[in-house]
């Protein structure tokens, strides 16, 4: 997106992918409709492959739940949901780049970000042929170990949450158009399990935790529920670590941006960054061509991506931060008492760093919570 944008405003671009194909990182892949029409993308094709009605939210008990349904997602501005096949996905967003006049360059690892006060030299080598590309602006979109900002950012609250997922065929669902999470200290220490079905049988069941080892819980949750899992089989698996600590600052320097995960472009609460990260590389993108118009790539000019980037989704960032914070202090006590006092909407708020104004106010008015959370959220 930060390419595809680049190159509309008129910026001669060059896209280094380090991989050999697209979509290697793990995702549970579910998006809003939202996500999609931001993306430049219909509602509809090869990437979108399973529609979302709604999603169970399962307290530590398993029995407090609440339910989220399409109503509750057009409430939250998202517009419903679906299951997409990210590589794909990621395919028609790197057409969409090139057709702009982007040059793409698959497997290409970038060794070294060399500045000067004309350019920046980027080295970067494709099946051991090296190359040096000089650029009056880079866009490090070049996730959770990014060079460019190991070399030329601070990122001193950086935090990381473990993800270990598997793809699985053959599940039995009740509702195989709802997504379902799960919470508790046994289920997913400061974290929650996530199982999204992807139809006919498929599904992509992962988890985040933080200071315990992913596995051991991902495959105790599978062993413990044989009604869905019976006769499962794990097809693939994948790891990955998470950004959760909010956004990096700044994400503007002379003639460098962040964008992604580099930048922490990830609503804490969920570990969900796919929409975050597209609009954060659209205006990285935008602001990166305005500063070649004027000639000055200055961090002072480039800064307005970060003010841009704020509203509404720096803002959505720190708020939901705060309600992580708030939430993984609770005890499964208290998360059970909560599913009893949340709706649906609520819990989208919370999530997302939406209205969590109006949920603080609501848990005001119950004891238990006043004190312990609404305070907090407001």
């Amino acid at each position: 997106m930060a390419a595809r944008k680049a190159a509309e405003g008129g910026a001669d671009t060059l896209l280094l992918e380090k991989e050999r194909r697209l979509g290697v990182k793990p995702c549970g892949e579910g998006v809003s409709l939202s996500t999609l029409a931001d993306a430049g993308l219909g509602f509809t094709g090869r990437y979108a492959v399973h529609t979302v009605r709604g999603a169970h939210v399962v307290a530590p008990d398993g029995v407090g739940e609440v339910t989220l349904n399409a109503t509750d997602f057009t409430a939250a501005g998202r517009g419903g949901g679906t299951i997409i096949d990210k590589p794909v996905f990621l395919e028609e967003l790197a057409a969409k780049a090139v057709a702009s006049g982007v040059q793409l360059v698959i497997s290409a690892r970038v060794e070294d970000i060399e500045m000067s006060e004309e350019d920046v030299a980027v080295s970067y080598s494709v099946m051991g042929q090296r190359t040096v590309s000089r650029a009056k602006v880079v866009i490090g979109c070049d996730g959770v170990g990014s060079l460019v900002a190991k070399k030329y950012f601070s990122r001193p609250s950086y935090e990381l949450v473990s993800g270990l997922q598997y793809v699985m065929a053959n599940c039995e669902f009740p509702e195989e158009d709802m997504l379902y999470f799960y919470f508790g200290s046994q289920v997913a220490p400061r974290g929650y399990v996530w199982v999204f079905p992807r139809g006919e049988g498929y599904a992509n069941v992962g988890l985040g935790v933080r200071g315990a080892p992913a596995k051991p819980y991902l495959d105790k949750f599978v062993h413990g529920r044989p009604e869905m899992f019976r006769s499962s089989t794990v097809i693939g698996i994948g790891a990955a670590t998470i950004p959760v600590g909010g956004l990096v600052s700044p994400m503007a320097a002379d003639r460098l941006l962040l964008a992604g995960d580099a930048a922490g472009q990830v609503i804490p609460l969920t570990g969900g960054g796919i929409h975050a990260s597209l609009m954060g590389g659209a205006l990285a993108g935008q602001v990166a061509a305005e500063s070649l118009e004027v000639r000055d790539q200055s961090a002072r000019f480039l800064k307005a991506y970060e003010e841009r980037y704020r509203d509404p989704w720096g803002r959505r960032i720190e708020r939901s931060l705060k309600a992580m914070r708030t939430m993984e202090k609770l005890s499964d006590d208290d998360l059970n008492e909560l599913a009893s006092v949340l709706t649906g909407e609520d819990v989208l708020d919370l999530a997302n760093g939406l209205n969590t104004v109006r949920v603080a106010a609501k848990l005001l008015k119950h004891p238990a919570f006043a004190l312990k959370v609404a305070k907090a959220l407001a």
